[in-house]
């Protein structure tokens, strides 16, 4: 409300009362603080984009490869399968190895990872990196040449078959359990490669 000094002054010497002008005033600064508010709210989402695309980049899977939380990156072959030796020679080919299980754990993820993306293509039967090529009986992974340790064998496995010369790791995704087979001239089956995070250090 405007209030003049005289009635007969012109509008333009009226004054406002000082408790308007302090509402005006706090009202302004309310109104300035929103959009502050507001910009700051935009920048603070923005940062944690960035952060989030960054973190994206550095560490990150191959295309077709899913990573495990935390761990590293996994891909099921599961259109044709192939003999281990050629499933070890397509996941050397992307950078990657037939995977490695270390532990219960390992055996439960990977298992799982397995049925979860396997297709009609894949039976129950799976590859993955354990032979005892080197030295029968002596199992290594192929991802390091470590020896295996943990294990989860069939009853009376591994036993080389018949004619010998079983000396690859299959797992029957049925029941998590290992079994020696044939390295080639066997049974094709899907396979699982693993590999490092794009930008792991190592």
């Amino acid at each position: 409300m405007l209030r003049c000094l005289t009635k007969t002054w012109p509008s333009s010497f009226c004054v406002r009362p000082s408790l308007e002008i302090q509402s005006d005033a706090s009202s302004l600064v309310n109104n300035k603080l929103h959009v502050l508010n507001r910009t700051m709210n935009r920048l603070f989402q923005a940062c944690l984009f960035v952060t989030a695309a960054i973190a994206a980049v550095s560490a990150d899977c191959s295309p077709g490869y899913i990573q495990r939380e935390g761990g590293n990156c996994y891909k099921l072959w599961y259109l044709h399968g192939e003999w281990w030796i050629y499933a070890d020679k397509v996941c050397t080919s992307e950078g990657a190895w037939l995977v490695t299980i270390r532990n219960e754990q390992d055996s439960v993820w990977v298992n799982n990872f397995f049925l979860d993306n396997r297709r009609h293509h894949c039976g129950d039967l799976y590859w993955i990196g354990g032979n005892d090529m080197t030295q029968e009986g002596v199992w290594r992974w192929v991802q390091d040449g470590s020896l295996v340790g943990y294990t989860n064998w069939q009853p009376h496995q591994p036993d080389n078959g018949q004619w010998g010369g079983e000396h690859a790791l299959e797992v029957n995704g049925s029941n998590r359990k290992w079994n020696d087979n044939r390295i080639s001239d066997t049974y094709q089956q899907c396979f699982i490669c693993e590999k490092k995070p794009i930008g792991s250090a190592c």
